[in-house]
C-alpha cells in the first residue's frame, strides 16, 4: 500500500536543487533518477501585452561580507523576537568605540544564531568576545533578566557569487550570500513591525489599531507586506513585494472576546449550557493566547492560556500557592500549602476582589496548567496572530477586507517599499552595505492566448420545455467563443434525463413552507428544461425531515422520489437525485456522508435561505452541478482545439488522461500533533472529452507532502478508465500536482513516477508517456497592464489567458505564469506551473495551450477556472472524504492511523461513485 518502502531520498535545500542530490531508491540506481528538465525556449503564441509586475530590481556590490555566530546564553529556546531584544541590548552597550558603534549599528541580525556586517568588528586575538546583558522582563518592567552574548566570527561572505551565479558561471545559486542578502533585507521591516510572520520572516505586519477591521468572532485584520528576493531568468536578484493581511485576536478585554465568540453582547447571555456545549470550541480558540493581569503591581503580569477550567470559580478548587502559605503578609500564611479553595475564595482573599461572573469558568496557566485566573481579569495582548481555521462568515469579510483592484493593490506595494525601505534607510542600511532598489516596477513581456471555441446543445426551442416536456437530446452543435474566460451556456452539449427525485428539507426552519419549496423547485426545473434536460416530473414530492434522523430522512425522501411513492434501495427503485434544502449549513456534511457512503444515494445541497429567494440565476448554477451528477456534458472543446496539438489529437488516436493530485493538510496550528492526518486525493478523466472525472482518496501522516499510496490510486482510476473506453489504455498522461513547495520538487518527483509507471506496468501492461507539472497559487506575484485600456474594464485585471514565461521566471527551471480566470473580484492570482518531467516533448506554446483549454471545462460554472479542472476536482474530492468520515478540519482528535482506517473501510457506494458526486 505504501511506497514509503522504496528507499530513502536525501535532497539538497530547496535553493541547490537538482544539485548533488542523493537517491536511495529500490529499482532505480542515481544515473536512472528523473532530472528536472531544464527550459526548452519561451513560448510565441498570443498577441503580446506588458504588464506591470511587483517585482523590484537589486543591485548588488561584489564585496565580501563579514559573518558572525551569535551564542546567547542560556540556552533556553526563546523566540526571535527576545533574542533581537537582547540583540539590541548588545548594540547599544556603551564599551563599544565609536568605531565598533558603527559597525554594530549597520549590521543585520536574523535573529537566531547569524549576523552580518560589511565590515570587521575587532573581537581581539581570540576573534571571540562575550558580554552580560541585563534585559528587563517583559512580564514586569521591575524584574531583570541576566543573559551572556557572545560573538564569535565565523566566516566571510562572497556577495560577487551571486553575480557569477546569474552569469551562468556556478551551477549553485551561493545560499550564504542569499542568507546575508535576506537577513539585510528583513533586518529594517523587523525594526518597525513588532508582528512578523515567524514562519518564514517574510510577512511584516502593521500594529493592532482602532482602525484595524473586525472580523467578529473575537478577531480583527491587520495588514502590511511580503518581501522575498528571487533570482529571476532576467540574470538578475530581484525583490517580491506585495501586500499581506492576516487574522489576529482583538485586544482588550478577555471578556470581550468569549462575548464576541458566543455572539451575544454581554456575559450574562452565555448560559451554562451555552458554555458547555461551546467550551471545547473556545479553548481550542484561546489556546496559547497570552493574556496580561493588571491586580497586583508585582510579580509575573503575563500567562499563556493553557486550558480552561469545566466548572466556574465558585465551584472550581484550586491549591493555595505555596508561596503565599510561607508570606507572612499573605492571608493564607501558616496554612497547609496542600489544601484547596475555590477559584472565587482565593481572589476575595487574596487581592479583595469579587469577581462578577463567579459562575464562569476560569483560564488555566502553567506548565501543569495549576495556575487559575478568573477570565473577567484577563486581557488578550496585542499582535498575536490567529493560525486556526477561520468560519465562513470570517473568511468572507476578509476577502471583501482585503481584495482590492490591481491599481490600488500595486499602489499600496509601492507605498510598502517606502515604508520597508525609505530613503533614509537605504541610506544608512542598505548604502553601506552597497545595496540599492530599483525604484521602478519590473515591466514583464507577457502574452494573452486565444481563448478555445467551445460546444454546446443547440439552443432552438430554448425555453420552452413546459411542464411534461423535454428539452433537447443529444450531441450539441451549437459553437461559442468566451469572451475574456466567459462564455453564455444555453444549452448542454449532452443533457441528462431527470425522471425520480424529490425533496427533502434537512433540519427546522419557521420560515420554510411547502410554498417556498414547490415555487423553488419549479424555477430549477424551468432552468433545467430550458438547457436541455428532460424533466418527468416537474412536481417532486416534499419529504420535512422533522423528528426522523438524517438517514431515515433520506430512506423517506428515496421512497417518494418516484410519484407514487414506490422508491426503494435497489438499484432500479433508487432516486436518480435528492434535493437537500439545508435550514443550517452545518448539516451539509452527515447529509453527505449517509448518502453517499451509507444509502448511494446522489444529493444535492442548497441552503434555505436561497431556496427562499429562489433566484433564477442561481438555479441556472445548480442546474449546471446536476447536469454533471446525473451524467450529462455541459460543453467540450471544439474538436479542432484537440486535434490541432498532435499529442491530444484524436484523429492521431492519442488517448490522454489528465489527473489531478493533492494533499490536504491539517490546520497550522495542529501540524505539531503527532496523530495529525493528511488526506490525499486524486482525480482523472475517463472519456476523451476531458469532461467527465473519477476520484480516489487516502489518508497519510500529517507532515508528509508526497502521496504514499500514489500506486494504488493510479491503478484505481486507470482501471475505470478502461472500463468506460472498452478497454483501451491511454497511451499519454499529464499529472497536475497541487501543492508542493520548491524545496519538495524532487521528493515528490522521485516517489511518485516511478510509482506512477508501476500503476500502469500492474494495471495495463504499458507505461505511457508521462508529463509532470507541479501547480501553484500559494505565492505572492501579483501582475497589472501597464496600459490599463487593455486591462478588463470593469475589474481592471489582466485579460483571461495571460501567460508569462519570461523575465521573472525560474532562471534555469522549466515554468511559466497562467491567469486563464477573468478576475472579479480583486487582483487576479496567476497559477504557476512548474514542468518536472516531461516525456510528451510538449513544446512550451503546446503545453500553455492544453493547460489553458483544460480550464473551460469545469462543471460548475461558464467561465474559465484559475486551476485545470483535474486539480479543483481533487481538492472537492479530499473535502468530501473528511464529510464520510467525520474528520474535523483541524483533524485534532482523530489519529492518523484510525483516520487511515476509516477512509479504508468507508468507500463512496458503486451508484454514486460511478458519477461525478463530488461537482
Amino acid at each position: 500500500m505504501s511506497e514509503s518502502g522504496t528507499g530513502t531520498i536525501i535532497t539538497s535545500s530547496s535553493s541547490s536543487r537538482g544539485c548533488d542530490i542523493a537517491i536511495g531508491m529500490q529499482q532505480m540506481r542515481l544515473e536512472d533518477a528523473p532530472k528536472l528538465p531544464p527550459r526548452p525556449g519561451f513560448g510565441q503564441s498570443g498577441h503580446p501585452i506588458k504588464l506591470l509586475a511587483n517585482f523590484y530590481g537589486l543591485q548588488i556590490p561584489d564585496r565580501m561580507i563579514h559573518q558572525y555566530d551569535v551564542a546567547i546564553t542560556p540556552d533556553d529556546v526563546r523566540p526571535a523576537a527576545t533574542n533581537r531584544r537582547i540583540f539590541e541590548a548588545w548594540r547599544a552597550l556603551p564599551d563599544h568605540s565609536s568605531q565598533q558603534r558603527m559597525i554594530v549599528r549597520l549590521a543585520a541580525y536574523d535573529g537566531q544564531k547569524n549576523f552580518f556586517s560589511p565590515a570587521r568588528l575587532d573581537l581581539g586575538p581570540e576573534e571571540e568576545m562575550t558580554w552580560d546583558i541585563d534585559l528587563s522582563s517583559e512580564d514586569s518592567g521591575k524584574n531583570i533578566q541576566q543573559f551572556k552574548i557572545r560573538i564569535q566570527a565565523t566566516t566571510q561572505v562572497n556577495m560577487s557569487r551571486l553575480h557569477e551565479y546569474l552569469a551562468g558561471n556556478l551551477r549553485e545559486p551561493p545560499r550564504d550570500a542569499i542568507s546575508a542578502l535576506e537577513t539585510l533585507m528583513r533586518q529594517r521591516p523587523t525594526a518597525i513591525f513588532a508582528s512578523k510572520n515567524t514562519k518564514t520572516g517574510g510577512s511584516f505586519y502593521q500594529l493592532f489599531s482602532s482602525n484595524s477591521p473586525d472580523l467578529g468572532g473575537g478577531l480583527c485584520v491587520q495588514q502590511g507586506w511580503y518581501q522575498a528576493c528571487r533570482i529571476t531568468v532576467k540574470q538578475m536578484l530581484m525583490l517580491n513585494l506585495d501586500v499581506s493581511a492576516t487574522s489576529f485576536y482583538k485586544p482588550g478585554s478577555l471578556i470581550d472576546t468569549v462575548c464576541e465568540f458566543f455572539e451575544v453582547p454581554e456575559m450574562r447571555r452565555i448560559s451554562p449550557e451555552m458554555f458547555n456545549r461551546g467550551r471545547t470550541s473556545l479553548e481550542k480558540f484561546l489556546r496559547q493566547v497570552t493574556v496580561s493581569i493588571e491586580y497586583r503591581e508585582e510579580g509575573r503580569k503575563r500567562y499563556k492560556i493553557r486550558g480552561i477550567s469545566a466548572a466556574g470559580a465558585d465551584r472550581q478548587q484550586m491549591k493555595i500557592p505555596q508561596d503565599d502559605t510561607t508570606n507572612e503578609g499573605s492571608p493564607f500564611y501558616g496554612e497547609d500549602p496542600n489544601s484547596t479553595i475555590t477559584v472565587q475564595e482565593y481572589y476575595f482573599k487574596m487581592f479583595n476582589i469579587q469577581l462578577k461572573y463567579p459562575y464562569f469558568p476560569v483560564i488555566l496557566s502553567g506548565q501543569y496548567k495549576q495556575i487559575h485566573i478568573p477570565m473577567e481579569l484577563c486581557t488578550i495582548k496585542e499582535n498575536q496572530r490567529f493560525s486556526g481555521k477561520l468560519g465562513d462568515i470570517q473568511l468572507a469579510n476578509i476577502i471583501k477586507i482585503t481584495a482590492s483592484n490591481p491599481q490600488e493593490r500595486f499602489r499600496r506595494i509601492e507605498a510598502g517599499r517606502r515604508v520597508l525601505h525609505s530613503e533614509l534607510s537605504q541610506h544608512e542600511l542598505l548604502g553601506s552595505w552597497g545595496v540599492s532598489i530599483d525604484p521602478k516596477l519590473a515591466v514583464v513581456d507577457a502574452r494573452v492566448l486565444q481563448a478555445p471555441r467551445l460546444q454546446q446543445g443547440t439552443d432552438s426551442g430554448r425555453g420552452r420545455g413546459g411542464r411534461g416536456g423535454g428539452g433537447r437530446f443529444g450531441g450539441g452543435n451549437t459553437i461559442v467563443t468566451p469572451n475574456n474566460g466567459v462564455w453564455r451556456l444555453d444549452a448542454f452539449y449532452q443533457p441528462a434525463t431527470l425522471r425520480f427525485w424529490s425533496v427533502l428539507v434537512v433540519g427546522r426552519d419557521r420560515f420554510v413552507t411547502e410554498d417556498k419549496i414547490y415555487n423553488f423547485t419549479r424555477i430549477l426545473a424551468q432552468q433545467l428544461s430550458n438547457k436541455g434536460m428532460r424533466i418527468e416530473n416537474w412536481e417532486p414530492n416534499v419529504i420535512f425531515q422533522g423528528d426522523r434522523s438524517i438517514r431515515a430522512g433520506l430512506i423517506e425522501a428515496n421512497k417518494w422520489a418516484r410519484p407514487d411513492g414506490s422508491g426503494g434501495p435497489s438499484p432500479d427503485r433508487r432516486a436518480e437525485l435528492i434535493l437537500c434544502v439545508l435550514c443550517d449549513p452545518k448539516m451539509y456534511d452527515e447529509v453527505k456522508r449517509v448518502a453517499e457512503v451509507e444509502l448511494g444515494l446522489m444529493t444535492q445541497c442548497c441552503q434555505f435561505k436561497k431556496t427562499e429567494r429562489a433566484n433564477p440565476a442561481y438555479c441556472s448554477n445548480l442546474a449546471l452541478k446536476i447536469n454533471a451528477k446525473l451524467g450529462g456534458t455541459n460543453n467540450i472543446l471544439v474538436p479542432s482545439f484537440l486535434n490541432d496539438i498532435k499529442q491530444i489529437s484524436p484523429q492521431a488516436n492519442e488517448r490522454m488522461m489528465i489527473f489531478g493530485a493533492d494533499v490536504s493538510h491539517p490546520a497550522p496550528s495542529q501540524m505539531r500533533n503527532p496523530n495529525a492526518i493528511s488526506i490525499a486525493a486524486m482525480t482523472a478523466n475517463i472519456d476523451t472529452n476531458f469532461w467527465e472525472y473519477r476520484g480516489a482518496v487516502r489518508a497519510q501522516s500529517g507532515k508528509l507532502e508526497r502521496i504514499t499510496d500514489t500506486q494504488s490510486m493510479i491503478k484505481e482510476l486507470v482501471s475505470q478508465y478502461t472500463e468506460r473506453n472498452e478497454g483501451k489504455h491511454p497511451n499519454r498522461v499529464i499529472f497536475f500536482r497541487d501543492g508542493v513547495s520548491e524545496g519538495q520538487f524532487e521528493e515528490v518527483l522521485y516517489q511518485e513516477l516511478p510509482a506512477i509507471r508501476r500503476a500502469f506496468e500492474s494495471a495495463v501492461k504499458h507505461v505511457p508517456k508521462i508529463t509532470f507539472v507541479v501547480m501553484n497559487k500559494r505565492h505572492h506575484v501579483r501582475f497589472a497592464p501597464q496600459n490599463a485600456s487593455e486591462g478588463d474594464s470593469k475589474s481592471g485585471n489582466i485579460p483571461s489567458g495571460t501567460v508569462v514565461d519570461r523575465d521573472v521566471v525560474h532562471p534555469c527551471d522549466y515554468d511559466f505564469y497562467l491567469t486563464a480566470q477573468a478576475g472579479i473580484q480583486g487582483t487576479s492570482r496567476p497559477t504557476h506551473y512548474h514542468i518536472l518531467w516531461d516525456e510528451n516533448d510538449f513544446t512550451p506554446d503546446e503545453l500553455q495551450e492544453i493547460t489553458y483549454r483544460l480550464c473551460f471545462l469545469f462543471n460548475r460554472c461558464s467561465r474559465a477556472v484559475s486551476l485545470v479542472p483535474a486539480a479543483y476536482y481533487a481538492h472537492l474530492v479530499a473535502y468530501r472524504a473528511r464529510c464520510h468520515v467525520g474528520i474535523p478540519d483541524d483533524f485534532s482528535e482523530t489519529s492518523s492511523s484510525t483516520a487511515s482506517a476509516q477512509i479504508g473501510r468507508v468507500a463512496v457506494a458503486g451508484p454514486v461513485k460511478s458519477r461525478m458526486y463530488f461537482a
